[in-house]
């Protein structure tokens, strides 16, 4: 994921987007995830997980409010990804 957003070039452009907005970004590295799981008590000592493809047609950009009775997630854009592969 990291790749196809460099090869993108995703993290500059959200950057200068951000920038040209007059917000403030972080100087962090840039670190595409998908998040699995949030407020875990407990792994999963030794378990092993398969590796999971899938095609990715869009890309989104998600805010997330955490409220008492769990996350709120907002779309605030989406992008489609012309030509998207399988990853592998």
């Amino acid at each position: 994921m990291l790749q196809l957003a460099r090869t993108l070039g995703l993290d500059d452009r959200a950057q200068d987007q951000a920038v040209a907005a007059g917000l403030s970004t972080e100087r962090r590295a840039f670190h595409p995830h998908v998040t699995l799981a949030r407020h875990c008590v407990r792994g999963l000592p030794g378990a092993r997980i398969a590796p999971v493809g899938w095609r990715v047609e869009s890309i989104a950009l998600m805010a997330s409010e955490t409220l008492p009775g769990g996350p709120r997630y907002r779309a605030l854009g989406s992008w489609p990804l012309a030509g998207a592969a399988p990853l592998p």
